[in-house]
């Protein structure tokens, strides 16, 4: 490398430094606008200052400040002004300012409608079940607040309704289903309940929790594992599901609460069948790899995807 470009170099990584360090400085509220119209323009190819007024309710000035901000911060290299259409489009020459994480982008175009109308861009699955918001409502009040909760709960072990004391410290959500990690007072120990067969619920701010009751003392919640993912051995083409899921080597690792193992492989569909004796690969793309080392977990023992037990 010569003198003039070594000059060159040092330029374009303080430039780089300094563009950084301007994104930085820019308040939250902005730094999401900028990012929106990052994703917009990635996304959809272009973005307008309507868009931007409706998504976060600012008004026409402070949009159009936005759009030249994120234009100044990318050197008019990732959009221009389409007079025709009245939108900033995308260039050529565009270069992401942002990670945008996968999760976010597609929780954006989850959000996303089409021009002038009410469709949303995403075909959306219809839920089966959700929880009551009456329901609802007074256990995240407790979770907020560390509550006592009593509910009415249909139990599907005693085919009935029951009444509890719970105390509840997490929600959770596998994308069809919300459930509620709480200590029961009944059983005596940490469960998981089923928000849609809670059929009412109130909290109870005269109830003390006691200190076992607690999320500190929830060592299952507390506790992460490693579930070995791969193929499901009887697929032919096993290659497309490596590159489908994203794996290394044939693996894909995935670190989530023992708590929630059983649920998270029953969403996945994840063969845990142990020996030869399999589910069908035709629906079950996946298989869990170290099962032998967590087949006692409760959570997998009770949920996980299997054709018998060992």
């Amino acid at each position: 490398m010569n003198k003039t470009q070594y000059i060159v170099c040092i330029k374009l990584i303080l430039a780089l430094k300094n563009k950084m360090n301007n994104i930085e400085l820019l308040s939250d509220n902005i730094r999401d606008r900028l990012r929106y119209i990052e994703f917009s323009l990635l996304y959809k190819g272009e973005i307008s200052r309507s868009d931007i007024m409706s998504k976060f309710n600012v008004k026409e000035a402070t949009a159009t400040r936005d759009i030249k901000s994120y234009s100044d911060l990318s050197n008019n290299k990732n959009c221009f002004f389409d007079s025709k259409t009245k939108k900033n489009r995308i260039k050529e020459t565009f270069q992401q300012l942002y990670n945008l994480t996968d999760e976010e982008a597609l929780f954006w175009l989850k959000q996303e409608t089409y021009p002038n109308q009410s469709s949303f861009i995403t075909y959306r699955f219809k839920r089966l079940s959700l929880p009551e918001q009456k329901a609802l409502a007074p256990i995240t009040t407790a979770i907020m607040n560390k509550l006592v909760v009593q509910i009415k709960y249909l139990s599907l072990n005693q085919g009935r309704e029951t009444i509890r004391k719970i105390i509840p410290h997490s929600i959770m959500d596998d994308g069809l289903r919300t459930y509620i990690r709480a200590y029961d007072r009944v059983r005596e120990n940490f469960i998981t309940f089923s928000t849609s067969r809670i059929i009412e619920s109130e909290c109870l701010p005269e109830y003390q929790i006691e200190p076992i009751e607690t999320q500190d003392k929830d060592t299952e919640w507390n506790e992460f594992i490693d579930l070995i993912i791969i193929p499901h051995p009887k697929l032919l083409h096993k290659n497309i599901i490596e590159y489908e899921y994203k794996m290394i080597r044939g693996e894909l690792k995935c670190t989530v609460r023992k708590a929630v193992a059983g649920y998270f492989l029953f969403a996945w569909s994840v063969d845990c069948s142990i020996g030869d004796i399999y589910l069908d690969h035709q629906t079950h793309h996946l298989y869990l790899k170290n099962i032998e080392q967590l087949k006692n977990i409760e959570s997998i023992k009770k949920l996980a995807p299997k054709k018998t037990f060992l």
